[in-house]
C-alpha cells in the first residue's frame, strides 16, 4: 500500500490536477457516506492543511484529513475526516492510514515534542480506534481503560471540557449537545442517518473486556443508532512516542 499527501491543494496543485483529485475523493466518499455537494468537498476537504490518501495498484482505498487548529491556545493536530471504501473497512486500511498520518507529523515535531506534549483531537464513535490509541497514549479522555466495572468514568477536566466545547462552537453544527461525562456528542449525523453504524458494521474494539463492552454500550449506544460520538483529546509526550512507533497496528 502507498501513502501519498498533499499540503494546501489551492496553492500546489494545477486545476487539472485538483479536478483529478476531486473526483477521487468523490468516489470514495459516495462510496463510503453516500453523494455530498460540492461545496462540501472544496471547504471541508480540499482546504485542509493536508489530506493523504492511501492507494493500491488498482485504485484510492481511503483519505484522511488533518488541520492545525489554536485551542484555547493549545496548538492541536485535528484529524478532520478519514473515509474508507466499504469493502475495505474490514481490513485495517484506516487504522493503518491513521498510523501514517500521525507518525509523519510526530517526526516533524519531534524535537518540540521533548518539551511540549503533542495535542491530538478528533470526533469519532468508532471505539476500536478509542481502545487502540488509549494503549500508548500519556493521556486520552475519554479513556475506556479507566472505566469502572459499569463502564462509567470520571468528568472531562476543566481544560479538556473547555476545549472540547471550543471545538464544537467553532465547527458548522455549533449547536450540537455535549456531556460533559465521557465527552459525548449527539446530533451530529441529523441530517445523514444513514452514515450512523448499523448492526453488520460495528467496529468493536479487538480489546475483549467486559468492562471496555459497557463503557462502550452506556455511552455510545449502538444498539440504539442515535448517532453519538466522542470528542477524544490525546496527548503524547516523548516516551509515549517511543511506544507508538514501536507497537504494530493492532
Amino acid at each position: 500500500m502507498i501513502f501519498k499527501d498533499y499540503s494546501n491543494i489551492f496553492n500546489t496543485l494545477d486545476d487539472k490536477e485538483r479536478e483529478n483529485l476531486t473526483l477521487e475523493i468523490n468516489s470514495i466518499l459516495e462510496d463510503a457516506w453516500g453523494k455530498f455537494p460540492d461545496h462540501f468537498v472544496k471547504n471541508h476537504i480540499l482546504k485542509s492543511e493536508k489530506v493523504v490518501f492511501a492507494r493500491n495498484s488498482d485504485q484510492c482505498l481511503a483519505f484522511c484529513c488533518v488541520n492545525t487548529k489554536n485551542i484555547l491556545g493549545k496548538k492541536v493536530f485535528y484529524i478532520e475526516f478519514l473515509v474508507v471504501r466499504k469493502k475495505f473497512q474490514d481490513q485495517n486500511i484506516g487504522s493503518l492510514l491513521l498510523h501514517s498520518v500521525i507518525k509523519k507529523q510526530i517526526l516533524k515535531n519531534i524535537v518540540k515534542i521533548w518539551f511540549y506534549p503533542f495535542e491530538i483531537m478528533f470526533i469519532s464513535p468508532n471505539i476500536r480506534v478509542i481502545t487502540w490509541i488509549a494503549k500508548f497514549a500519556k493521556f486520552i479522555y475519554p479513556n475506556p481503560y479507566l472505566s469502572d466495572e459499569e463502564g462509567r468514568i470520571l468528568l472531562a477536566d476543566d481544560v479538556t471540557w473547555r476545549m472540547a466545547q471550543d471545538l464544537i462552537r467553532r465547527s458548522d453544527m455549533p449547536n450540537r449537545k455535549i456531556s460533559r461525562e465521557g465527552l459525548v456528542l449527539e446530533g451530529s449525523y441529523e441530517y445523514t442517518p444513514w452514515l450512523v453504524y448499523d448492526t453488520n458494521s460495528i467496529p468493536w474494539s479487538r480489546t475483549k473486556s467486559k468492562r471496555i463492552y459497557k463503557f462502550t454500550e452506556r455511552y455510545l449506544d449502538y444498539a440504539g443508532r442515535e448517532g453519538k460520538e466522542f470528542i477524544v483529546r490525546v496527548q503524547l509526550n516523548f516516551f509515549s512516542i517511543l511506544k507508538y512507533l514501536a507497537r504494530s497496528i493492532i
